[in-house]
């Protein structure tokens, strides 16, 4: 397929398909559940995979409309499985629930294996137990990794890491050390171009240095503090469920310009969803 056919295509896939997935996903997966995680997660990880079709070196002749089928599925699937589960193992729930959808509206599930394969294996970001030869999961993997970047993801990491018990202290260089493995997959596995990677690169820098800054106040800051401040402030009132991604009041809690355009911007980007 060219580009222009794989537009094309997914145009198509996404009339036919994209209102019974995220029918399904809600009925699941309520709004105000783990929102970093929720349907717009999801939707962002497509977005990235369909960006991703069109600029990685997986040959003309592997990309058809089952591949794209898949993709789709892998993308809007992958963590609905935190839905009952926030651990690293979700994705053999997510899988589970994925079958339950295919099922439903009479979809071979067999046309779906590397789908579902790709999902229950997803959130191994060390690449250690990664199958091999699933192209679908090479782009989900890269697609879900590009949306852990930036000021979302921030929100995410944090948010996800605080549900699974991480302490406050260990936060910053446990995200760190994640966020670099997920920064040098991106141009292994599907061979990403440079100047693709180049373009993300800004979003993952903006991450690094606001955990680095991070780390270097956490052990002298009051997080009890009425008055949130800085880097250490924004983790603050995201571990006390301040505010998330809906929320547009971030001065209610805090006067700090700094705090006050994160948040902003991090509803403007949520927005764009």
């Amino acid at each position: 397929m060219n580009n222009i056919q794989i537009t094309d295509t997914v145009n198509s896939i996404e009339k036919s398909l994209k209102l019974k997935i995220e029918t399904f996903f809600l009925t699941v997966y309520p709004l105000s559940h783990l929102v970093s995680h929720g349907l717009r997660h999801h939707h962002r990880v497509w977005e990235y995979a369909k960006e991703l079709l069109m600029n990685s070196a997986i040959p003309a002749e592997s990309i058809d409309k089952r591949f794209i089928f898949n993709i789709i599925i892998a993308c809007y699937f992958h963590d609905i499985g935190m839905a009952e589960y926030p651990g690293t193992k979700h994705g053999a729930l997510g899988r589970k629930l994925c079958t339950e959808f295919l099922e439903r509206y009479n979809m071979s599930v067999n046309e779906f294996k590397v789908a579902l394969e790709a999902i229950e294996y997803h959130d191994d970001k060390e690449y250690l137990a990664h199958p091999k030869n699933n192209q679908v999961l090479d782009i989900l993997s890269a697609a879900d990794d590009l949306d852990a970047f930036g000021i979302t993801g921030i929100y995410r990491y944090t948010e996800i890491y605080l549900k699974r018990g991480v302490a406050l202290r260990d936060i910053g260089s446990m995200i760190l050390k994640n966020a670099e493995l997920r920064f040098e997959n991106l141009g292994k596995r599907i061979g990403l171009s440079p100047e693709t990677i180049l373009k993300h690169s800004s979003r993952y820098n903006y991450l690094i240095d606001f955990f680095r800054q991070y780390n270097k106040g956490v052990n002298s800051y009051n997080f009890s503090s009425a008055s949130p401040s800085g880097h250490c402030g924004i983790i603050q009132m995201l571990a006390n469920n301040y505010i998330n991604e809906y929320s547009n009041s971030p001065e209610i809690y805090s006067k700090d310009p700094f705090i006050t355009d994160f948040f902003v911007q991090l509803h403007s980007e949520n927005e764009l969803i």
